[in-house]
């Protein structure tokens, strides 16, 4: 289970909260728009993936912290920006 502080690397203006709840957060990247899950699973923190044209999530990998997974998710976005827009983008 996640707690509000936990959850508060997701509340930023870098996502659209799509599903808030105790046990999981939806999100969906602005860059992107691809849409993640972040829980807790067996002390970890799960990151599940859909791009914005797929029908299913996918496991993405795992981190220690909320914060890690999304650094983990932006740095992705950059990564996908580059390589399938050719735009450069230099968020923290």
């Amino acid at each position: 289970m996640f707690t509000q502080a936990e959850k508060s690397p997701i509340y930023t203006k870098y996502f659209t909260l799509l599903s808030d709840g105790v046990s999981h957060a939806e999100i969906r990247s602005i860059d992107t728009r691809d849409t993640w899950i972040v829980r807790p699973e067996n002390g970890l923190i799960a990151t599940y993936h859909k791009p914005r044209k797929a029908r299913r999530y996918h496991h993405q990998c795992n981190s220690a912290t909320v914060a890690s997974a999304v650094k983990k998710i932006r740095k992705h976005d950059a990564w996908k920006m580059r390589t399938r827009y050719g735009v450069w983008v230099s968020r923290s």
